[in-house]
């Protein structure tokens, strides 16, 4: 019989890490037959069984019952056979318990070794097969720790995934122990470990998150078109319904708002606007510039540029602060979009033009040259039960030797300045109340 400890210990691995029991009897059948050949030279036929009530466990050694025995650790002979079975015929299989002493110490350090990395690789081999499944879904994980590159790991129960700097909200800020809902962006499999890639400033997340709101979506009634997203600041989301006595704007904004409101505040605040899709360009324009009113829309489908005009006291709420409302717009239309007022208009003065691709194009650089900086597999374990430096305690004062997991940045100055300096002009222009309705 195996001894107690080792046995409880891989039954306490088998309870953490969700792998079946047939397995872990797998595993030390095949190393327990490397260890008896290893001690004797000889090949060997192990069979391990646990005794369901006591969890006892019991290894045996499958010998051929002969007439003659050439190999004392494969045969044994018809009268020794009998024995222990009296029915016993050559030809027949004797099981034969062996201890843990007959294996010697070489032999067992090499079963315990062989035992513990077959565990690891099952433990990879799962994670990795359950995460794959779930790309693209939302998951719920623990903050653990922070590494040197800004990097965050998060604890998935018995997997633990990596949220990359470049997937990260710069206005959150990650504290320790703290629950949230990611994204499953990539799961990995190398020949150490199994990683999980999470996100939670991709479009994706607002979308999933929406859908867990929204039962219509998940049947199929009300469908998700599009979404543009500045990630901490705002996202727009298209919506179209398949049946015309659904409305898709009012499903998704749910009663006094509470459908929104929930997404918005599992996303610390960040504001979501509900637009309806249309195939019609002109229409689609004037939504998904709400909630901004819109005067004239003229398409050019040749080269994909929209002109569009409003009224002069909606110029700065169609814009949004730092641009955000018409380059959300934009992005999620597909089309460039010239703004212009009424009196621009009237006059011939060219308007602003916001391309719907730049924005993407700048994430996708800012991805590539971070991508470098993420690596699950390098990363030290860490004991889960303490606070690990760069995750914030909360009610408690981060250490002064600890970066803080995101700085706060003067982001939306940045987007300002970027919309250049016509934008501050037009917002100058505007009246006070409407520059603070763009927000």
């Amino acid at each position: 019989m195996m001894t107690a400890d080792f046995m409880e210990a891989l039954q306490e691995v088998m309870r953490q890490k969700g792998i079946p029991e047939r397995e872990i009897i797998g595993v030390v059948e095949r190393a327990l037959g490397q260890a008896y050949r290893r001690r004797y030279g000889a090949d060997a036929r192990i069979h391990v069984e646990v005794e369901p009530k006591t969890h006892q466990t019991l290894v045996f050694v499958e010998k051929d019952v002969v007439e003659a025995v050439t190999d004392q650790h494969m045969q044994v002979s018809v009268a020794d056979a009998r024995r222990s079975d009296a029915k016993a015929e050559v030809g027949d299989i004797l099981q034969e318990e062996i201890s843990p002493e007959q294996f010697g110490r070489i032999g067992a350090q090499v079963a315990k070794q062989t035992i513990f990395q077959r565990l690891r690789e099952l433990e990879r081999d799962l994670v990795y097969d359950e995460y794959s499944r779930r790309v693209d879904a939302v998951v719920t994980g623990e903050v653990q720790r922070r590494d040197d590159r800004g990097n965050i790991f998060v604890s998935l129960g018995r997997a633990e995934a990596l949220l990359p700097k470049r997937e990260q909200v710069e206005s959150e800020r990650y504290r320790f122990a703290e629950r949230m809902k990611f994204l499953v962006l990539e799961a990995r499999q190398t020949t150490r470990t199994a990683q999980v890639i999470l996100s939670r400033a991709h479009p994706d997340l607002v979308a999933k998150l929406l859908e867990l709101e929204v039962p219509e979506i998940g049947e199929g009634v009300v469908q998700v078109a599009g979404v543009a997203r500045k990630p901490g600041a705002r996202t727009k989301i298209a919506v179209r319904s398949n049946d015309a006595k659904v409305d898709p704007v009012g499903a998704c904004i749910g009663s006094q708002g509470a459908r929104a409101m929930a997404v918005a505040n599992e996303l610390r605040g960040e504001k979501i606007e509900i637009v309806r899709y249309s195939d019609e360009p002109r229409e689609y324009l004037a939504n998904a510039l709400s909630p901004a009113k819109v005067r004239e829309v003229h398409v050019s489908p040749e080269t994909r540029v929209a002109r569009v005009v409003v009224p002069d006291d909606q110029l700065s709420l169609a814009i949004g602060r730092g641009g955000h409302n018409v380059r959300l717009a934009a992005k999620l239309t597909g089309w460039n979009i010239t703004l212009q007022s009424a009196s621009e208009a009237a006059t011939g003065r060219e308007g602003l033009l916001f391309d719907s691709k730049a924005e993407a194009e700048s994430r996708s650089e800012e991805a590539a040259s971070a991508e470098a900086g993420a690596s699950l597999a390098s990363a030290p374990a860490a004991d889960a039960g303490q606070p690990q430096p760069g995750c914030e305690t909360e009610g408690a004062q981060a250490s002064p030797l600890a970066e803080p997991v995101v700085e706060t940045s003067g982001a939306a100055q940045d987007d300002v300045a970027a919309v250049g300096d016509e934008v501050a002009e037009h917002a100058a222009a505007a009246p006070e109340g409407e520059a603070a309705g763009g927000a």
